[in-house]
């Protein structure tokens, strides 16, 4: 990252808002979210829905399989139109709840992923001109070398700076000049304050997307969690891929507009939602048991019984499933649509995980840092990580990882203000002069005739100054370092 995309990522905040006194009154991270019904009082929770602390993520994968399309309805809902090579999509209907009509499941057709043949993946070019580099070749793909610099620069200065005068001590630029972001409190999590981050992640827990939640992000007719999924995902969209999302994300609004761009969608859902089918959001199940319906759209939620109930929507998926084996030898049935699901959701994890390892978090009060810590010396690294492994073919740990990167930066020479110093010293020469100290001293107690007749000459002076000096003035005079003169 450079410098300007890290201070893009720190300013997106809303200045108007900053300024109100109640700028963070309102928070529209709950469940009083237009997409939500409060007249139920079915819950039901996600599967492995463990995530950062700090982060709601979400996750987007690229597909082989051939992905289920929507069957066309009554109503005048338009679908993906192919023409040759190109792919138009538009849509014209913003609510699907009155068009939906929801019965058994029926077989769907199918999308084609890539219909263009598109080359996805690591990008050649980078394979070829990056094999067997160093880690820290990696890591300055994502932050280059005026940031590291610049960090290197201002480290060195500051550790440098309690020896310097005063008037000479150099001042940190802060990277944000913003009032503070207010914290957020997020009781289901187990760091309840904190700093609130959208991620994207795909294959292999590589993180594609990034945000920072700044509150008031909610628009007339929009769900903040659909506006939210669908900027960040937006250049990915229009591809066949499929988007894996727990329940603060997935509603049958934002599965109907991702299917309008070829998207299929996949997620946890809460009971809650707006346009859920009732009979099975409220039939009762026992262990193992299963209900599902389909829409005329071709959306599937499925409700599953294991230890709670499990509430599923997907566009891709039946009501199938799959026996697996468990860590005691035991078999159970599950249905294809979590186990898909639990891969799928499952890179944000160990994309969290991986950070929390090497945490730099610390207690500040001063949002931003927190940001640019997370941005520089966790996503980034991890990013990095990912992709020296891939193109090396190795399994490089994250400790080895940044152990290199941090020995690389040590060897690496890095310009302080020392640059800016001369070596001053005392010299002996073969002309003589009067001592420049004692002189002005003179000049200022009995006046300039006395001093030019009674101030001793010597032969000793400082180079540097370009100075005479006995050594007693010398010493006093050079009690801090001096910078050059520019």
């Amino acid at each position: 990252m450079n410098p300007d995309e890290i201070n893009e990522v720190l300013d997106y905040s809303d200045d108007d808002n900053f300024g109100s006194d109640d700028g963070f009154s309102v928070f529209d991270d709950t469940d009083d979210d237009p997409d939500f019904r409060i007249d139920l009082d079915d819950s039901t929770h996600s599967v492995n829905n463990s995530g950062s602390d700090f982060e709601s993520n979400f996750n987007l994968l690229d597909s082989n399989e051939e992905t289920p399309q929507p069957p066309a309805s009554s109503t005048p809902i338009q679908t993906p139109v192919f023409q040759g090579s190109n792919i138009r999509v538009t849509s014209t209907v913003q609510d699907y709840g009155n068009n939906i009509i929801w019965s058994d499941i029926m077989q769907s057709n199918n999308l084609v992923y890539n219909p263009t043949g598109q080359v996805v993946g690591i990008n050649p070019d980078l394979i070829e001109c990056l094999t067997n580099d160093s880690p820290y070749d990696f890591y300055s793909l994502f932050v280059d070398d005026t940031i590291i610099d610049m960090l290197g620069h201002f480290t060195s200065t500051t550790s440098f700076s309690p020896i310097s005068p005063s008037g000479d001590a150099p001042r940190c630029p802060h990277l944000c000049n913003h009032n503070p972001v207010s914290s957020l409190y997020i009781k289901n999590k187990h760091h309840r304050y904190g700093i609130k981050i959208f991620k994207l992640c795909i294959q292999d827990a590589y993180t594609i997307g990034f945000r920072v939640y700044t509150g008031r992000e909610a628009e007339p007719g929009v769900e903040v969690s659909t506006k939210i999924v669908m900027e960040m995902s937006e250049e990915y969209l229009d591809f066949g891929r499929t988007l894996y999302t727990d329940n603060w994300y997935t509603s049958i609004n934002l599965a109907h507009k991702l299917l309008s761009r070829t998207t299929n969608l996949v997620g946890t859902l809460r009971a809650n939602r707006k346009h859920n089918p009732q009979d099975v959001v409220k039939h009762k199940l026992k262990k193992g048991e299963i209900v599902a319906q389909k829409s005329n759209t071709g959306i599937l939620i499925l409700k599953w019984k294991d230890k709670r109930d499990v509430l599923m929507l997907s566009t891709k998926h039946e009501d199938n499933i799959r026996q697996i084996q468990t860590k005691i030898g035991t078999e159970v049935g599950k249905p294809e649509v979590v186990l898909d699901y639990n891969r799928g959701k499952g890179l944000v994890d160990v994309s969290d995980l991986r950070s929390s390892y090497h945490t730099p978090l610390r207690r500040s009060m001063k949002w931003y840092r927190k940001v640019a810590f997370e941005v520089l010396l966790n996503t980034s690294v991890i990013n990095a990580l990912i992709l020296y492994n891939k193109v090396n073919n190795c399994n490089m740990s994250g400790t080895e990882f940044r152990e290199s990167i941090i020995l690389s930066m040590i060897d690496k020479p890095v310009d302080t203000e020392n640059d800016n110093l001369e070596m001053h010293s005392i010299v002996e020469k073969t002309t003589r002069n009067r001592c420049a100290i004692c002189y002005q001293k003179l000049v200022l107690e009995e006046g300039r005739t006395y001093a030019q007749s009674k101030t001793k000459k010597l032969r000793t002076m400082c180079p540097a100054c370009d100075r005479f000096y006995c050594v007693e003035c010398f010493f006093a005079d050079h009690k801090y370092f001096k910078k050059k003169n520019k």
